[in-house]
């Protein structure tokens, strides 16, 4: 059985400001099918995010506690998921995650203030 691999994040497990962020070690994604693992080089935190309800809430009002803020970032493809075409291990790639109405809001709990994160490919 393979050990769970760990990355560090900037993570709030309770709703607040900048000082509920604590830097932790949390499990490391895997990239399914149609995504892609990026190493995170860059990313940021708006200054009115922790005030938003999507941060810390889904579209149902559940709770994405503990979350991990940022949708901002730029770094490097670090693993391909199954049935990803249109960018290679290497890429050097940047985004703003901000997904059109109706697209789950996988940006928030998976956010991008941390070691690594997720991308859908059809979204990039």
């Amino acid at each position: 059985m393979e050990a769970t691999q760990t990355m560090n994040a900037f993570r709030a497990r309770h709703q607040g400001g900048p000082d509920t962020l604590i830097y932790e070690p949390v499990a490391r994604p895997v990239p399914n099918s149609g995504e892609v693992l990026v190493e995170v080089h860059a990313a940021a935190i708006t200054p009115t995010e922790l005030t938003w309800d999507p941060t810390w809430s889904d579209d149902r009002g559940k709770s994405r506690l503990p979350v991990i803020p940022s949708h901002e970032f730029s770094g490097v493809v670090a693993k391909l998921g199954t049935d990803v075409t249109s960018i290679v291990t290497g890429d050097e790639v940047y985004g703003l995650i901000d997904l059109p109405v109706g697209v789950p809001r996988r940006w928030v709990p998976c956010g991008k203030r941390a070691s690594v994160v997720l991308i859908i490919t059809s979204h990039a």
